[in-house]
């Protein structure tokens, strides 16, 4: 049977290299369950985080080879994630006449995405999604989420419907289970797979739950629960309780961290800051800096600054200064540079260097150089 097939991947900083890896593995084995052909299957490759990168268009995907080239050879981008750009790039470069794609009247389009996270733009990726679904693109959107990271909102707003919305714990366990039943739901039929199924079933649990359970439980839990529980438990607990309870607990809680922060800091932060921080600061920050400051400042600044300053200074500068300063100064100057705009109080000791624009108040002690822009107002006394 004839499809066109776009995967829109996610590349941003929170995917691992293991995950990465994972996410090359999945679209390969994807597409490789399908008979992609001149004829029938055709594949395109779109990643996305901070802007969106066309890896290999439907045109460029006729052959399994193709594909597996493309997978192995497309770069992690990292930063944030825009999954609003991506999508539009799949509307306006891949679903568009001059890059191999067909009527979709008379081939059916399939489009999977794959992320680990909430959208950067939450209110602009619904609306992407929604435009690829409806005339004249007539795309189906087949969402697939990874770990605890995800908006499940989000993702069905993006499918369209809870019933084409994926999920799985972490990319170790992600594969391509589902592809026939999600590709004929694009289709509308059946999509005969290249290998037969197994006689004995998989390790890794389906996505969808079967009407009764099983008699002993997969090695990985599903991703959504059955009505009733297993008669034994998982090693690890589902992402969702079942409707009964199971007899006895699973053996851990969740890895993961919630999705939005405790109020309460942990001793020591993740190895990638969370989106929003938490009110009071860790003791200790994070490798890379929070997107915003946390209301009072870390007791140890980040090696490079956040985008906007805290509302008080940090007990240290950081080793770079901010582009506009703190509305009290630190105690002690930045090592580089001073900031582009001086603070309202002067800091207790210089900088090295001065800034382009004097301070309000002179500082009680002057810079090793002298300000050459514009000399200190100071007031007349009577």
């Amino acid at each position: 049977n004839r499809l066109d097939l776009a995967f829109l991947v996610d590349a941003s900083g929170s995917v691992s290299d293991e995950g990465w890896n994972a996410t090359r593995q999945f679209v390969k084995d994807f597409s490789s369950q399908l008979s992609v052909s001149a004829t029938e299957v055709h594949v395109a490759v779109v990643t996305f985080s901070e802007d969106a990168s066309v890896i290999l268009t439907l045109a460029q995907g006729q052959s399994q080879t193709a594909v597996d080239a493309a997978a192995d050879g497309m770069p992690q981008t990292f930063f944030r994630t825009f999954t609003n750009r991506g999508l539009d790039a799949v509307r306006d470069v891949i679903f568009t006449d001059g890059n191999g794609v067909r009527t979709s009247s008379e081939v059916p389009r399939l489009l999977v995405v794959l992320t680990d996270g909430r959208s950067t733009r939450p209110d602009l990726t619904p609306p992407a999604a929604e435009s690829l679904r409806l005339e004249p693109f007539n795309v189906q959107i087949h969402a697939f989420g990874v770990g605890d990271l995800i908006d499940l909102t989000e993702l069905e707003r993006i499918s369209g419907s809870p019933d084409r919305v994926s999920l799985v714990t972490n990319f170790s366990t992600l594969s391509a289970v589902g592809v026939n039943e999600i590709a004929s739901a694009a289709c509308g039929n059946s999509v005969a797979p290249v290998v037969a199924p197994t006689a004995q079933p998989t390790t890794l649990p389906t996505f969808q739950p079967s009407a009764g359970p099983t008699g002993s439980p997969t090695g990985s839990p599903s991703a959504t629960p059955s009505a009733s529980p297993t008669l034994r438990l998982t090693p690890g607990p589902t992402h969702q309780p079942s409707a009964s309870p199971s007899i006895s607990p699973s053996t851990s809680p969740s890895t993961s961290p919630t999705r939005s922060p405790s109020q309460s800091p942990s001793s020591s932060p993740t190895a990638l800051p969370t989106h929003f921080p938490t009110s009071p600061p860790t003791a200790v920050p994070s490798v890379l800096p929070t997107r915003s400051p946390t209301t009072p400042p870390s007791f140890v600044p980040t090696t490079q600054p956040t985008a906007s300053p805290t509302m008080s200074p940090t007990l240290q500068p950081t080793s770079t200064p901010t582009e506009a300063p703190s509305v009290a100064p630190s105690r002690t100057p930045t090592s580089q540079s001073p900031t582009v705009r001086p603070s309202a109080i002067p800091s207790l000791h210089p900088t090295f260097v001065p800034t382009n624009v004097p301070s309000h108040h002179p500082t009680t002690s002057p810079t090793s150089a002298p300000n050459t822009n514009a000399p200190t107002p100071i007031a007349c006394v009577n």
